[in-house]
């Protein structure tokens, strides 16, 4: 920018000095101008800063993210029935059982079983198996052993097919103790009946105030004399 303004300057003073007809000062002006000439740039000058034009140019990426909104959790919970909080209820529970069963209870002496002579002359197709649970209800009893669902299991004590110790009943929550059997009736023929059973052979209280139980369980249905 100074060179500029010293080139103007001069451009503008040189014909001026040549028209007045001083030679002396028109020598020493162009020896100025050569001066000019000879003289070296400024680093910022020679190197000037790049332009927006020279700079790179890198493609803005975008990352997506999702927001995770408690409101549709808050109006769920808001618009449970007490139908369904008592489902949930049962599904908490199923999730602190063994559902599948396992091995009988090493606690548990199959020899010194009372019940074996009798279980077997009904059917001998039967299994033990181990369960914990949080109750000895009836109809618990039996959607453990008999592989029943639990909505299935008291939709039949309601119709009246469920049996404890062969006597009809109509209360699921009805708890059972060492001996008691409880069989569910799943079709009738004449004064017999199909049914699934379970019988209560063993138990005792966890630290967690759970039951560690044994059940003699028949998931195939057999013949049965129930009464009435």
């Amino acid at each position: 920018l100074q060179l500029q303004l010293c080139f103007c300057y001069l451009g503008r003073l040189l014909p001026t000095l040549a028209a007045r007809g001083q030679p002396a000062t028109a020598i020493a002006a162009s020896r100025a101008q050569q001066q000019l000439h000879s003289l070296a740039l400024p680093p910022l000058l020679q190197h000037p800063l790049p332009g927006p034009s020279s700079l790179p140019l890198q493609p803005l990426r975008w990352q997506q993210c999702r927001l995770k909104s408690r409101h549709s959790s808050t109006k769920g919970r808001a618009g449970h029935s007490p139908s369904s909080q008592a489902a949930t209820d049962d599904d908490e529970e199923s999730d602190d059982e063994d559902e599948a069963g396992s091995d009988a209870d090493t606690e548990f002496d199959e020899l010194s079983d009372p019940f074996y002579a009798s279980d077997v002359s009904l059917c001998d197709k039967f299994k033990v198996q181990s369960f914990t649970c949080k109750s000895l209800r009836a109809a618990k009893l039996a959607s453990l052993g008999t592989g029943l669902s639990k909505s299935k299991v008291d939709q039949l004590c309601l119709l009246g097919r469920m049996y404890i110790n062969g006597q009809k009943t109509i209360k699921k929550g009805a708890a059972c103790g060492i001996g008691d059997s409880v069989s569910i009736a799943m079709s009738f023929q004449d004064d017999l009946a199909m049914v699934k059973q379970v019988r209560l052979l063993h138990g005792r209280v966890l630290p967690t105030g759970s039951y560690r139980i044994v059940l003699r369980c028949w998931k195939q249905p057999f013949m049965l004399r129930l009464a009435s």
